[in-house]
């Protein structure tokens, strides 16, 4: 025979007992916390340890380094509703540093405050004192390492970084202070650069054997360096002299080697796309009576730099297809103004004229193709002995030939008696 299946009625009714049980369970609840409100303990664990009096602890050079593994223990007793809602976070247990004043290991004792509003509760130490380890403060710089390597892009170089600040101040426990060596400064662009990169870094501290060292001791004055790398458009640039036809010479007629022949030069890429050739000087051939050798200072323009170190260079002129030749001119004065008070008479009888040419050029050269001129206009001397330059000329036929040199006359001026 099958059992009579239970009825929803009965279900509902059950349903209706247990509700009524809660609700008569949480009321009992209620009356004993908020009316009877009577005594009971709880306890906390592991309170962290603050410390009062940093302050003065730093102006004698000290610092806790250690010391409670962990934090204290407490137990607690009040009536009920205070204990509810109390958690570590309204505890405070305090170590006075202010009677500390030499490093060593110490044994103290602490103050237990509990927040506002936990009036009535009883406080029990399960320890009556905790440990605490103090050590010297030091502090001192250390310069800044770039750990890793950065380069640049062909065609370009990268200069000495610079960061900012130039050096780190530490602060710690002497013992630490003392073994660091230097801050590493982390890098993570791996790219070649192609232009000036500017970056907020990290860094971390190491020993001289590139150990690195953590502490939470430790403090810094900064948390991050700021890192520049300079980066410059590099090219080799020929150097050149810049020449001036005269004497029978034009550009054809010399060679020049130049040691170094080039140099590589740095800076503004706008600056240096038009920089193609170094000139290093000026050179009028009509003055370069044979061949020379010259030492001179390599000029750049503004904002480019030598990168391949050299500020000077050596050039050596050479001569060909050319030969000279030397022809007596007696020099003549012209537009002389003072015959009326002074005479005037030349003391250089014959001028050696070096000419330069062509052989073919030079065989139609005859004194008479010359002229030696002392030109006196709009001049007015004294009477004495004075030394002029003299104006040397060739004639049409011989214009393919050069005047080697400068040339000067010497004459005197005295005084004209009248008679």
């Amino acid at each position: 025979m099958k059992p009579e299946a239970e009825k929803p009625q009965s279900k509902l009714r059950h349903i209706g007992l247990i509700a009524l049980a809660l609700v008569v369970a949480l009321g009992l609840w209620i009356y004993v916390v908020m009316v009877d409100d009577p005594d009971a303990s709880t306890s906390l664990s592991n309170v962290p340890v603050t410390y009062a009096n940093e302050g003065v602890f730093e102006m004698r050079e000290l610092i806790v380094t250690g010391g409670q593994a962990r934090g204290v223990d407490l137990s607690f007793r009040g009536s009920m509703s205070n204990l509810a809602g109390l958690t570590k976070e309204n505890v405070t247990v305090t170590v006075d540093l202010a009677e500390i004043e030499d490093p060593g290991e110490y044994m103290m004792t602490y103050d237990v405050t509990l927040a506002k509003g936990s009036e009535g509760i009883g406080v029990t130490k399960q320890t009556d004192r905790v440990k605490v380890v103090v050590d010297r403060l030091d502090k001192k710089s250390v310069e800044f390492r770039l750990k890793g390597d950065i380069t640049a892009e062909d065609e370009y170089m990268l200069k000495e970084p610079a960061l900012s600040p130039a050096v780190l101040s530490v602060t710690g426990p002497a013992e630490m202070i003392e073994a660091i060596s230097y801050a590493g400064v982390e890098l993570l662009h791996t790219r070649p650069l192609s232009s000036t990169m500017d970056a907020d870094l990290s860094f971390k501290l190491f020993d001289e054997d590139g150990v690195q060292i953590v502490s939470e001791h430790i403090s810094t004055d900064v948390d991050m360096v700021h890192a520049t790398f300079p980066v410059f458009r590099i090219k080799e640039v020929k150097l050149d002299l810049s020449v001036k036809s005269g004497g029978g010479l034009t550009e054809d007629n010399i060679s020049c080697t130049f040691e170094p022949p080039s140099i590589t030069v740095a800076g503004d890429a706008a600056v240096l796309d038009t920089f193609n050739i170094c000139i290093l000087e000026t050179v009028h051939l009509a003055n370069l009576t044979a061949p020379e050798e010259r030492e001179l200072e390599i000029t750049l323009p503004n904002g480019l730099e030598s990168v391949s170190g050299e500020t000077r260079a050596k050039v050596w002129i050479d001569i060909h297809d050319v030969e000279t030749r030397v022809v007596e001119v007696t020099p003549v004065v012209e537009n002389f103004g003072q015959a009326g008070t002074h005479e005037l008479s030349i003391h250089t009888k014959v001028i050696f004229v070096t000419l330069r040419g062509t052989p073919e050029a030079l065989s139609r050269v005859s004194e008479t193709s010359l002229s030696a001129v002392v030109d006196m206009e709009g001049t007015v001397l004294p009477a004495g002995t004075f030394e002029r330059p003299v104006t040397i000329s060739l004639s049409e036929e011989t214009l393919d030939v050069g005047i080697v040199g400068e040339y000067k006359a010497i004459i005197e001026l005295s005084p004209f008696d009248g008679e």
